[in-house]
């Protein structure tokens, strides 16, 4: 059975991959802007990014406060502080 702490992390990690899913979408869509249905895309994506990066956010915090691995701590904390950076860039 896995710890809160692993799960956390592990959900993190994942929101890691989503945002850069999301994110590498949102740049194939932004070329397009022509298009109406492409604008329509790049909304609905920069607001899933977003909402992707809230939840990766609760998630790093949930874990630096549960976890006890204080090495992983420290890279949650820095991987935490830039998704931290580009939401406030893009909100």
């Amino acid at each position: 059975m896995y710890s809160a702490s692993a799960i956390l992390l592990n959900r993190f990690q994942e929101g890691i991959i989503r945002s850069k899913q999301i994110n590498k979408d949102i740049m194939s869509t932004k070329t397009n802007l022509e298009d109406p249905s492409s604008i329509q895309k790049f909304l609905r994506l920069k607001e899933v990014y977003v909402k992707t990066l809230e939840e990766l956010i609760y998630n790093g915090k949930e874990y630096i406060q549960l976890s006890t691995d204080e090495d992983e701590q420290i890279r949650t904390a820095i991987d935490l502080d830039k998704y931290e950076s580009i939401l406030r860039r893009i909100v």
